[in-house]
């Protein structure tokens, strides 16, 4: 699907998601929304949980772009991770908040897993690290979207990195 078509998609269910809840939203009305097909829609989603995932899936992969955002030398550490991330979940407030009212944030969590490649860790100290890490990931988001998001990225990041665990650390800046 091209850009486009994927944007248009987003805008749709940005627009929906403000007038219905999503447990009322039908690929329909959303198709009709985005000016696409029912067929396209189909093509790339297998529903609109999955239009979700993917929404989750963009954001994960714009913070691991935002690692090319420093003169080609990535994230400046734990740190520069943790202020990129919220500062990109900041610029997509809107679609957050919506998708949180809609009670979807926890499919989050499932994103950051295969993100973190929590599959391929068979350590299970390094397992139950990463899973404590992406706990504390979503918890904060959480958190901050029941404040709506009202809080300045820069500070959530600084509580974040304030409170990690020692064990904590940013998955996916390892080779």
């Amino acid at each position: 699907m091209s850009q486009d078509k994927c944007d248009d998609i987003r805008r749709a269910l940005v627009s929906s998601l403000g007038c219905v809840p999503l447990c009322e939203l039908t690929v329909k009305t959303l198709c009709r929304e985005a000016g696409i097909g029912r067929a396209t829609f189909y093509r790339h989603y297998g529903s609109l949980e999955d239009l979700v995932d993917s929404v989750y899936i963009g954001l994960m992969d714009r913070i691991g772009t935002s690692a090319g955002d420093h003169g080609g030398k990535g994230w400046i550490g734990y740190s520069g991770y943790m202020h990129s991330m919220f500062e990109i979940m900041h610029e997509e407030r809107e679609l957050l908040l919506l998708l949180h009212r809609n009670g979807m944030t926890d499919r989050f969590s499932t994103v950051l897993e295969s993100s973190f490649g929590l599959d391929s860790i068979d350590d299970p100290g390094e397992r139950y690290s990463t899973v404590y890490h992406i706990g504390g990931i979503v918890s904060f988001l959480k958190e901050w979207l029941d404040r709506d998001m009202v809080d300045d990225p820069d500070d959530i990041a600084e509580m974040a990195l304030r409170i990690r665990s020692s064990m904590g650390r940013p998955v996916l800046l390892e080779p």
